[in-house]
């Protein structure tokens, strides 16, 4: 899964934003939130954009602040890249999800993705 996939994952599954086509002639994908302001996820219609929680600690914990109240967060500084453990109840038992990259924004994204697959 590319950034740009990911960042639209989490855009849609954890901050629950609704994805649009644009219509002004271009092909990007935009999402829109509760106050109707546009967050572009691609660059394809010439735009910059704006929320990338794979590339931004920020957004990444947003997202992780847009999770059930009810997990366990942990973000680890290995030498040479960062884990970050995501524990959550899954039906009757917990599960540990982990992600790890060189950049601590995709690594958290990549535990919240298997997270997201496993709930």
């Amino acid at each position: 899964m590319t950034n740009n996939e990911l960042d639209t994952l989490m855009a849609v599954e954890v901050r629950n934003l609704k994805p649009h086509q644009d219509i002004g002639g271009g092909v990007g994908l935009y999402l829109i939130d509760e106050d109707s302001r546009e967050i572009y996820v691609t660059r394809k219609c010439g735009r910059f954009p704006i929320w990338t929680p794979t590339t931004d600690m920020d957004q990444a914990m947003e997202c992780v602040e847009a999770l059930p109240d009810d997990i366990e967060f942990g973000l680890m500084k290995h030498p040479a890249s960062y884990g970050c453990s995501i524990q959550m109840q899954v039906g009757n038992e917990w599960q540990d999800f982990y992600g790890e990259d060189k950049s601590a924004p995709l690594a958290i994204c990549l535990a919240i993705e298997k997270a997201i697959e496993r709930s």
